[in-house]
């Protein structure tokens, strides 16, 4: 089961968003381990599980909510906990690329 995450990885001297799926045991049994390249961030909906895992691996998240709790979890680790950047919808709850970009080049630039 794929896990609904963007993963960046540093590769030849610039940032790519990984293409192969795996789960989401399986990412986070490679990141604990080393099993896998340097990992910049991740793009994530913010489900609660997935939250905590990637805070016990210490990868910084950019949070881009779709339902229920999970907006509830942005605004804690955005706002009050300062682990996460956040993605601005526009009022159609529509994401354009340039935010999007934007977020992904501030996750990478952000200072650990």
């Amino acid at each position: 089961m794929y896990s609904g995450h963007a993963m960046f990885s540093k590769k030849g001297g610039g940032w790519v968003k990984e293409k192969k799926k795996e789960s989401e045991r399986e990412r986070t049994k490679a990141l604990l381990t080393g099993e896998t390249d340097s990992v910049g961030g991740f793009m994530t909906h913010f489900r609660w599980n997935s939250v905590l895992e990637e805070i016990c691996v210490g990868v910084p998240m950019v949070a881009w909510p779709l339902y229920a709790e999970q907006r509830l979890n942005r605004v804690l680790l955005v706002e009050e906990m300062k682990l996460a950047l956040s993605i601005n919808e526009s009022e159609d709850g529509f994401v354009s690329s340039a935010e999007l970009e934007k977020r992904v080049k501030g996750l990478m630039e952000w200072e650990r």
